[in-house]
């Protein structure tokens, strides 16, 4: 299955007759709006080329995103890769572009969205998983959600034994604590940590973590062969005591101050 998309400058392209406006959130905060009817997102072309490459790929059928925010990473992700079903969970309360093209193109049983969720809720996250995939495990989960530690680590052990073998777990803009931060990341735990405790995790759970690619955007988890129970599984508890003690002392180095 391949895509084009019809760029008119690297901040705007069209797919399917779907306009799409996108910028890195360093532009976000300067206010940069989309046109009226553009769905909008914030990642760079190269991201986005990145993720059809990565859709074209992996050919995921069954997709679950954390982060919907004004829902255009939601809809493109639907149109590459055309799943079965997308389930989307947001932390606010609504998203009226991504209801509107819902209802625009009849996709009320493919795209599923929840609102007014936190990503760390594991009770919320088994109930909705168990009703909307029944069983079936899921090809790729992306998470751009809280970009926080505890967050973030809550949701990747509750969720990543619900993937297939093979399947891929997305966590974005891992490395913010290497930009300026906003006043509410300042103190608090780098999500950097974690993905350096997959890392050694990796070399503890060959079976479980058959393979991580980092960029400087995102990191890709692979998820090997071996069975997990979500209820229990914890990439924390499988560390060698070396391992340990190099994360242990990572953590108040890498504390986010500035």
């Amino acid at each position: 299955m391949e895509h084009h998309l019809d760029w008119s400058s690297d901040e705007e392209f069209t797919l399917d007759g779907v306009s799409y406006f996108s910028v890195p959130i360093i532009t976000r905060e300067k206010n940069v709006a989309p046109s009226v009817g553009q769905m909008f997102l914030i990642k760079t072309r190269p991201q986005i080329d990145h993720y059809v490459a990565l859709i074209e790929a992996s050919q995921p059928r069954f997709i679950l995103e954390l982060g919907i925010y004004q829902g255009g990473s939601t809809t493109l992700l639907a149109q590459l890769a055309k799943p079965e079903k997308l389930v989307a969970i947001e932390l606010r309360d609504s998203c009226r572009p991504l209801d509107e093209f819902i209802r625009a193109h009849s996709m009320e049983d493919v795209i599923v969205p929840f609102y007014g969720m936190n990503q760390s809720d594991v009770v919320a996250l088994d109930t909705i998983v168990q009703r909307e995939f029944d069983g079936q495990p899921i090809d790729l989960i992306i998470d751009d959600a809280s970009h926080l530690y505890a967050e973030t680590k809550a949701s990747f052990n509750r969720l990543f034994p619900h993937l297939r073998p093979g399947g891929l777990y997305v966590i974005e803009d891992w490395a913010w604590s290497s930009h300026p931060l906003p006043l509410h990341l300042q103190g608090t735990t780098p999500l950097s940590l974690f993905i350096t405790e997959l890392v050694f995790a990796s070399a503890c759970l060959p079976r479980c973590i058959a393979e991580i690619t980092i960029d400087a955007h995102m990191a890709i988890v692979r998820r090997g062969t071996r069975n997990m129970n979500p209820a229990v599984f914890d990439v924390s508890a499988h560390f060698d005591p070396t391992s340990r003690q190099m994360v242990d002392a990572l953590s108040p180095i890498l504390t986010a101050t500035d």
